[in-house]
């Protein structure tokens, strides 16, 4: 994931000075990710790399009992990453599986 950072970027520096500040203050606001927000999305990434494709999968009891789960969410995943486990350890939990 990319994020755009025009304090970061050769040839914005004076980018603030082009347009209302007002303007740019809420764009700021509005892409605002936190670290914690930041290190998510890191982790998440991460483990869709391994997976090699989507981590967004249903888990969700309805999915269970109609035998459509495919083992795995993100809410599963976010709870993996709040307990610290690995993106490495996450794939391995769900056995890779789609």
């Amino acid at each position: 994931m990319t994020t755009i950072d025009p304090d970061n970027m050769p040839g914005w520096e004076d980018y603030d000075a082009m347009v209302d500040n007002d303007h740019m203050a809420i764009w700021r606001a509005e892409n605002y990710q936190s670290p914690t927000e930041r290190a998510w999305l890191d982790w998440i990434d991460a483990v869709e790399r391994l997976l090699g494709h989507d981590p967004d999968g249903d888990d969700s009891d309805e999915a269970r009992a109609a035998g459509t789960s495919d083992g795995y969410s993100l809410d599963g995943f976010y709870d993996m990453w709040k307990a610290g486990r690995t993106p490495q350890q996450a794939v391995a939990e769900i056995g890779g599986q789609r």
